[in-house]
């Protein structure tokens, strides 16, 4: 019974942190302190700032941007940060949040700043590339799911940046310290965009990958076609045939 209220208790944390994308010691925290009530703990993460994070501000056109060449002179990042007022965004918080901001993209190369501006198509590519790969490895198949989801959980923490462990603490997830700076301004901020340069690296375009069509598959395309084809040599030959006979 010990090892069933366990496993429960680390699958309700797992999805806690799908649903908010918080740190694990934070919704072990509040899944506690709500006797882990999902939705008591979701509600809990949401009032510490987390609610907010995914609202674009109320006045778009406020905001900074921050440029950051790392030593070398060999990568190089330019973010946008926005809030809704003059007032916040030369506050010291907003200041160093921008800066720390362009300080984790140069370090932890995100490719996304959230899920949301990833296209379905290359979610799905991802997902299916990955249950590829697990069948291969001799998994089961009633699993294989679950663990393409769990690896695809790891993928997002790797290339979202609201989603990744912050360079300088990590205890924290990008997604929380922006929270943090939400609850010290009162205002809605959010990181808009961002470019990031490596001398000598070419970034390319996220695509999802497609396999290649075999000969074979390229000839069963055609099937119909050749056979008509077929049928009509043979008749001419037929005609043919007959009309030399006579």
């Amino acid at each position: 019974m010990e090892f069933i209220a366990k496993n429960n208790r680390i699958l309700k944390i797992k999805e806690l942190r799908d649903r908010t994308q918080a740190s694990y010691m934070n919704c072990k925290n509040a899944l506690e302190e709500s006797e882990f009530d999902l939705r008591r703990a979701e509600k809990i993460l949401m009032d510490k700032g987390l609610r907010e994070i995914d609202a674009p501000p109320s006045n778009d056109d406020v905001g900074v941007l921050r440029a950051y060449v790392h030593p070398g002179s060999r990568i190089g990042v330019l973010v946008e940060v926005k809030c809704e007022t003059d007032f916040v965004a030369k506050t010291d918080e907003f200041q160093e949040f921008s800066k720390e901001m362009a300080l984790q993209i140069a370090s932890m190369k995100p490719r996304f700043i959230s899920r949301a501006d990833i296209s379905e198509a290359v979610v799905y590519s991802e997902r299916e590339r990955r249950i590829a790969r697990l069948e291969r490895e001799g998994n089961p198949g009633h699993v294989l799911e679950d663990l393409a989801d769990a690896e695809m959980v790891q993928w997002y923490a790797e290339v979202c940046l609201l989603e990744q462990t912050y360079v300088r603490d990590n205890s924290k997830i990008i997604k929380e310290l922006l929270a943090e700076l939400i609850n010290k301004t009162g205002e809605t901020c959010r990181v808009s965009r961002f470019s990031r340069w490596e001398v000598g690296v070419e970034e390319k375009a996220i695509v999802p990958e497609i396999e290649e069509e075999s000969p074979t598959d390229r000839f069963a395309a055609f099937g119909p076609f050749v056979g008509v084809l077929l049928c009509l040599i043979m008749f001419f030959f037929l005609v043919l045939a007959i009309t030399a006979g006579n």
